[in-house]
């Protein structure tokens, strides 16, 4: 699986490649080492050569068989569940202080939110030209 992205949240795609056995290559960037940890190839995400010589270097098969062994360990770390329930408890603590006037609401969040996803939006363009 090769996902030589300039930016990811959060690298769903590399932990989905991981969990199928599949080993991969990735940037160095953003959330993707963390999320890769050492069960992935990191190439420079401007540099075809480097990934061309990363997959090149899946044809060794040892590496492979380490490379998906250390993936679906990896992988095995990111309970989405557990997220999800992270995620719901957290929302669930803002709105109930929210609504007893223990934390202000955020008037500009999404105006806020629409601008940096303009922003995203505009460097994204700006790199696929």
């Amino acid at each position: 699986f090769r996902s030589p992205s300039l930016y990811e949240g959060f690298g769903l795609p590399v932990v989905e490649a991981m969990a199928c056995n599949c080993p991969v290559i990735t940037c160095a960037n953003s959330s993707l080492p963390e999320v890769a940890g050492d069960a992935a190839l990191f190439v420079s995400e401007r540099d075809p050569d480097d990934v061309t010589q990363k997959i090149i270097a899946l044809e060794d098969e040892d590496l492979r068989k380490e490379l998906i062994a250390r993936g679906v360990k990896q992988a095995a770390r990111f309970d989405f569940e557990d997220m999800a329930d992270t995620i719901q408890s957290a929302l669930l603590t803002v709105h109930e202080k929210i609504a007893n006037g223990k934390l202000k609401r955020p008037d500009k969040i999404w105006s806020i939110l629409r601008e940096q996803e303009a922003a995203r939006e505009s460097r994204r363009s700006r790199v696929s030209l």
